[in-house]
């Protein structure tokens, strides 16, 4: 860790000297005397300090990620001028442009003033810190040494190296686009370097917060475990009603069927009589075929009516389908989240040699599991038996809707 925190500090530096070579004259100077000023005033503090309480305050996690986020900020605003100096185009950025509008108005560009000035002028305020470490890393290596003059010594020491480096960057790297890549580069594998020191960091930050996310579905899985059942057992008692029902409507079905087809297959000037006769049975209009039957006779002379009976008959057998459709999909899902939830407090038990509590969640499990196939069963079975019936009728409907309008014809 301090290996890469000296690493972070020297890349920190590299790139507030390239950056200085960006600076003009009195802005490099400006920023080296208020650097060395800052390591004259921090030194002497330093030196009261014992090593280990300044290098512990520094790699503590809560600082660490504090710094890695000022790390990452400063990265995205050198990129971002690494991006925008090379497009303000011939734009000089004088004083005096930044005060002439007739100047703004007709250098192409001229809308990323306001944004490359701030850029320009912005030398990279972690070259503080990070100044000041390496000297506090110096001077704790020489025990018994001044401080005053070691305070002074280094405030020169930073003055010249910060107006030096920048004058030989700018001196021996004359191309910009050269300088902009050089500075890009250097910010990129600082914010690799600093992933890379905070990633041992926030792993257990990590750790206790998918902890935490675990024991959260852990609780909600758990209470999802009555509601769950009960539901079960009402769909289980549904399934049994409409198993009964369907029965007792089989028998019906059958018998109205084969009337029907008798009639349908009989002689052409009795199919009349007898469809209203069919549909004037007692109970009629608890069944949707007999009720679809006696209107559709009733409008036999209008095309339209018809065409709209028989699209609504097949919208009311679709309706009366989705009990059956409801039990079939439902029931399965139901069955599963009941055989999954109490598989994890039976594992814990496992771990924990509870053999009792194990065996107890897993007679839970296979007992939903049962009765969530039992319940998908009756709802397929009735579904497919369901969807045969109202397709059989559907099209003796339309048989019987064509024969009527040919007697009209």
């Amino acid at each position: 860790m301090e290996i890469l925190i000296t690493l972070i500090a020297l890349l920190l530096i590299l790139s507030f000297l390239i950056k200085g070579s960006f600076l003009p004259r009195w802005g490099v100077v400006a920023v080296s005397l208020l650097l060395a000023v800052a390591v004259q005033l921090v030194i002497p503090w330093l030196a009261g300090q014992p090593a280990a309480t300044v290098n512990g305050w520094i790699s503590a996690p809560d600082r660490m990620l504090d710094g890695a986020v000022c790390v990452v900020l400063e990265v995205v605003l050198m990129m971002t001028f690494c991006f925008a100096w090379p497009a303000r185009s011939s734009v000089s950025l004088t004083p005096l442009l930044w005060f002439s509008s007739r100047s703004l108005k007709n250098a192409r560009g001229s809308e990323n003033h306001p944004l490359l000035r701030s850029l320009l002028y912005y030398p990279g305020v972690l070259a503080f810190p990070a100044v000041c470490w390496a000297w506090s890393q110096l001077l704790f290596s020489r025990p018994g040494i001044d401080f005053t003059r070691f305070a002074w010594l280094s405030a020169f020491c930073t003055l010249v190296v910060a107006l030096g480096g920048s004058w030989a960057i700018r001196r021996f790297l004359p191309e910009e686009d050269v300088r902009l890549e050089g500075l890009f580069l250097v910010n990129l594998f600082l914010l690799l370097l600093t992933v890379a020191a905070t990633g041992a960091i926030t792993f257990d930050f990590y750790s206790l917060l998918m902890e935490t996310i675990s024991n959260a579905l852990f609780w909600i899985s758990n209470g999802l475990l009555v509601p769950v059942v009960v539901l079960l057992l009402l769909f289980l008692v549904r399934a049994v009603i409409l198993a009964a029902s369907f029965f007792g409507e089989y028998y019906r079905r059958r018998a109205r069927q084969q009337e029907l087809t008798a009639l349908l297959e009989g002689d052409a000037a009795q199919l009349r009589p007898g469809l209203e006769r069919l549909a004037g049975q007692t109970g009629s209009d608890r069944c949707l075929l007999l009720r679809t039957l006696r209107q559709l006779l009733a409008h036999s002379d209008d095309a339209a009516w018809r065409e709209r009976l028989l699209a609504n008959y097949e919208v009311d057998a679709e309706k009366e389908l989705g009990a059956s459709r409801t039990l079939a999909k439902l029931g399965p899902m139901l069955g599963l989240m009941g055989t999954l939830i109490p598989m994890g407090p039976a594992l814990v038990g496992l771990a924990a040699g509870d053999l009792a509590s194990m065996a107890y969640n897993m007679q839970v499990a296979f007992a939903t599991t049962v009765v969530g196939m039992l319940i998908a069963a009756i709802g397929v079975v009735t579904l497919q038996v369901r969807q045969r019936w109202y397709a059989r009728e559907s099209n003796d409907l339309e048989f019987i809707a064509q024969k009527l309008s040919d007697e009209k014809a």
